[in-house]
């Protein structure tokens, strides 16, 4: 076992590695089930199914490199990885946001422009690695839409969007929380912000999986 990567010293990292591992397991729960429930709508059902899985692949690499200890080239190696995952999750939600919006035909349309744009912002991530700045203005922005967007068609009475729009509200909740970098609490172990933001996440996800439900209902 000698050259089995050891555990990292850094609590917060550690908590933040365990909570990386209960995104994954939700996600991938999330990812099964749109796939079951919505076969009478397979673009929506791809679109967010995928959306899920992309979420648990950055998940569980998350696990890894806050987990692990690991030399600095190797944690950059890994994160460039992960960061584009990370970047493709945007654009393929988005589309789902699209969907509902304004239908299947747009939707078909906007996602390879929004894939591009996620391209673009995950090169210029890469050009400054030392920010993550870039990141969360890229997807407050996108979050800040999609909440305009349910928020829209909650006022119009569809079938889901509050709670799609209440897992939005967390989201960009937890990226204002990890924006700042700041915040560490002990309870019983010791949160930072990246896990802080992962746990809003998961509890959004309920929302987000219970408004999509819903909606594939009313189809």
């Amino acid at each position: 076992m000698k050259n089995f990567p050891k555990i990292i010293d850094s609590q917060t990292e550690r908590t933040t590695a365990a909570t990386d591992v209960l995104l994954t397991i939700q996600a991938v729960g999330c990812a099964w089930y749109i796939y079951h429930i919505g076969q009478h709508d397979p673009w929506k059902a791809t679109i967010w199914t995928g959306g899920f899985i992309i979420m648990a692949l950055v998940g569980f690499g998350g696990s890894i490199a806050h987990g692990f200890q690991m030399s600095q080239k190797t944690y950059f190696r890994v994160w460039r990885v992960l960061g584009f995952f990370l970047g493709m999750i945007v654009p393929i939600f988005m589309t789902g946001v699209v969907y509902d919006l304004w239908g299947y035909d747009t939707s078909r349309l906007a996602l390879p422009i929004l894939v591009i744009v996620g391209v673009v912002v995950y090169l210029a991530t890469m050009a400054m690695p030392a920010t993550f700045l870039i990141f969360i203005i890229y997807e407050s922005v996108a979050l800040l839409c999609a909440l305009l967007g349910y928020g829209w068609l909650t006022f119009n009475g569809q079938l889901g969007a509050p709670m799609l729009l209440f897992g939005i509200l967390l989201i960009l909740l937890a990226s204002v929380i990890q924006g700042t970098e700041k915040l560490r609490v002990t309870f019983i172990w010791e949160f930072d912000f990246n896990s802080f933001y992962h746990i809003l996440q998961i509890i959004a996800n309920f929302f987000i999986v219970w408004g999509i439900r819903d909606n594939l209902r009313e189809l």
